[in-house]
């Protein structure tokens, strides 16, 4: 219970507290609480493999087979170890926000920037869910 609890908290969360308690997650490899965050139907629609056959399912069980092959990804995908991040900036006009934030890997002995600009858009139970986003290399 006090694992759901944690859950339906993080779920109300600022759109700028949605990105950070994202990134812990993923720091803590907490992937459930990670996926929490992300609206898995639209950000789908990102990534080109996934997308292609997301729109290609003839059924909702095949889209829901798409969505979690896609989650698994996600969750496998961004595996370089996160040394520390910073918030830069967040807007927020109605329902949607972005947060652009800068978060330093670490692979090996090489260290790295990505700036992230994360599209959020808060959903009918007041979610903010990131729907898209960008990474861009500044160091």
């Amino acid at each position: 219970q006090k694992r759901l609890s944690t859950l339906e908290r993080v779920k109300s969360l600022p759109p700028y507290e949605a990105i950070v308690d994202m990134i812990d997650a993923k720091m803590k490899k907490d992937w459930r609480r990670f996926l929490v965050h992300i609206d898995s139907e639209r950000l789908v629609m990102s990534f080109q493999n996934f997308a292609n056959d997301y729109k290609s399912a003839r059924t909702g069980h095949y889209r829901l087979d798409v969505i979690k092959r896609f989650e698994k990804y996600l969750t496998v995908h961004w595996q370089d170890r996160i040394l520390n991040y910073t918030l830069k900036k967040t807007e927020i006009e109605d329902n949607e926000a972005t947060v652009t934030c800068d978060i330093k890997y670490k692979v090996r002995q090489l260290s790295y920037t990505l700036r992230y600009v994360f599209k959020l858009h808060q959903n009918h139970k007041g979610h903010w869910l990131v729907y898209d986003y960008t990474a861009t290399r500044v160091e």
